[in-house]
């Protein structure tokens, strides 16, 4: 099981994700600014610590996106990943404790995990 995938660090991962993430939000961003050509995403597990508060940074980099919705189980991880949220763009995102609900919500076009793989499904 040593194939490319071993030798991918998380780094590469994360770089690799993201710019796919960044040209597909883009493709849908160009042009007016309507509604329609906006991205509404979700960032589940948004811990300061983690990898939630730069996935929020680097996704809000991109045109067209918003960050409509903050989830984790820690009140405290929520409400700071809401107040970047606030600080980069001055709009309040929804705060969700339940990441069942986040995919439930029909204004979410896209839901990201700042989590890491390891011990999510134990």
């Amino acid at each position: 099981m040593h194939s490319v995938i071993s030798t991918l660090c998380r780094r590469d991962f994360m770089k690799s994700g993201c710019a796919a993430f960044a040209v597909v939000a883009a493709g849908r961003a160009i042009g007016s600014d309507a509604p329609s050509n906006r991205v509404r995403m979700a960032v589940v597990g948004c811990h300061s610590q983690g990898r939630g508060f730069e996935v929020i940074k680097q996704a809000l980099k991109v045109p067209g996106v918003d960050i409509a919705c903050v989830c984790d189980v820690d009140e405290r991880a929520r409400d700071a990943a809401a107040a970047l949220v606030v600080k980069l763009t001055g709009r309040n995102p929804v705060k969700e404790k339940d990441f069942r609900k986040v995919l439930e919500m029909d204004e979410i076009d896209a839901v990201v995990s700042g989590n890491g793989g390891c011990g999510l499904c134990t």
